[in-house]
């Protein structure tokens, strides 16, 4: 997590491919971190949207974007925004 914290701060390098993946990851990290077993992205992603239901569109977002994240329509400034936002929240939540 120390690493993710540094890393994210060089957006210039994140494509929007990312996007999702960094989500999802967030999500298995936290759900190791909370319950000690380690799961598929998939199943973190369905607990993680119970236990966060503040950004359980985020993560059903996230199941887009993977499949769509060519879409020239997108606005992936938003979209990076946001997902920087809760993958700050999920370091917060892992390194205290």
């Amino acid at each position: 997590m120390k690493e993710w914290r540094d890393w994210i701060k060089q957006t210039e390098i994140i494509s929007p491919i990312n996007y999702p993946y960094m989500i999802m990851t967030m999500c298995r990290a936290l759900y190791t971190f909370k319950t000690g077993d380690f799961v598929s992205k998939k199943q973190a992603m369905l607990w993680a949207k119970k236990e966060l239901p503040e950004w359980s569109l985020l993560i059903d977002n996230a199941l887009i974007w993977r499949k769509d994240w060519r879409n020239e329509q997108a606005n992936h400034n938003i979209i990076l925004d946001e997902t920087l936002r809760f993958v700050r929240f999920i370091i917060d939540q892992i390194i205290k």
